[in-house]
């Protein structure tokens, strides 16, 4: 990132509409392209004085904050990458990248988000416009915790750029990161029977597991996951799924949601609810969950290997 900063933060410009952010405004009104997260502009398309800094041009913008800083898709589109960049040098390393395909009014486009700290998505994931897709990192070559952002049309991203466009050209402004974390519920998961191809296939319902059959749910039923259990001879899993109903783990797949710690410092993991404290988990890691409890009044989330988290220090997406 350019050390002479634009001094623009996104929603400050957008709201009292100081410095013209995009140069067509109604393009910006109508385009389905959002902002993907929020900061300030460190460095813009072709920046001048990044390219006297690190003597390279600059195919995006940068948008820097502090803390835990969700990133967004700009629209819906198809993940077709989300790894570490490494680069042909360490200076061309784009750290932990997302690219997504979007396929726009018959134009093709691919967003580009870089130097993320976590992903929250992966490869043939279909995300939607506002869907978090991971936390603004400092990964690759990066100055300090910002998002890189590209876009390209009509073709997707290679080392040349030939296809890079201005982003600021397309955002629309009026759009910032989506609110969609999860409320807590006792649910850490969502279930969906396996079996999509028969529209006839039903999947029992058990008043417990294994016992008491309830009745049947067709291969188009989605649940929330409150939990697991066994039955008497400890043999097959059932997942709880809410109003004395439980379903056969053969029978579904299981999508845990994502916790990602919300901290300044790291934060306590203990063996049990209210526990013994066992470890520490760093600002901005993320964890499938793997249980959640109430107990005495606080919420508890189970994370996966690890150990139990108070709900309160973790931001949690389905």
């Amino acid at each position: 990132m350019s050390k002479a900063v634009t001094k623009i933060s996104i929603v400050f410009a957008l709201i009292i509409g100081l410095t013209p952010l995009f140069n067509d405004q109604a393009t910006a009104i109508t385009s389905p392209f959002i902002i993907p997260t929020e900061g300030e502009v460190k460095a813009t398309y072709q920046d001048p004085e990044y390219l006297q800094e690190f003597g390279k041009e600059h195919y995006g913008i940068d948008i820097a904050n502090n803390g835990i800083v969700p990133v967004v898709a700009t629209a819906d589109g198809e993940v077709v990458f989300a790894d570490f960049h490494n680069g042909s040098t360490p200076e061309n390393s784009y750290g932990n990248l997302i690219r997504i395909n979007h396929d726009i009014d018959d134009v093709f486009y691919q967003s580009c988000y870089a130097h993320l700290n976590t992903f929250l998505v992966k490869e043939g994931d279909y995300v939607h416009q506002g869907e978090i897709i991971g936390y603004m990192g400092n990964t690759g070559f990066s100055k300090g915790q910002h998002l890189h952002f590209e876009i390209h049309e009509g073709g997707e991203w290679n080392a040349s750029k030939s296809f890079a466009i201005d982003p600021m050209k397309l955002l629309n402004g009026l759009s910032t990161v989506a609110e969609n974390y999860h409320v807590f519920d006792g649910t850490w998961a969502s279930l969906s029977i396996n079996n999509k191809t028969d529209d006839l296939y039903k999947v029992d319902i058990f008043e417990g597991p294994g016992t008491g059959l309830k009745g049947t749910v067709s291969s188009d039923s989605t649940y929330n996951v409150y939990g697991k259990l066994y039955d008497t001879e400890g043999e097959f899993g059932y997942f709880d799924i809410g109003d004395s109903s439980f379903i056969l783990e053969d029978n579904v797949t299981i999508t845990p949601y994502q916790a990602t710690i919300n901290s300044e410092s790291p934060v306590q993991i203990f063996s049990t609810p209210g526990g013994t404290a066992v470890s520490q988990v760093e600002p901005g890691a993320t964890f499938e969950a793997t249980g959640a409890k109430e107990i005495d009044g606080v919420e508890w989330y189970a994370l996966s290997n690890i150990g139990w988290i108070m709900a309160e220090y973790v931001n949690v997406t389905k």
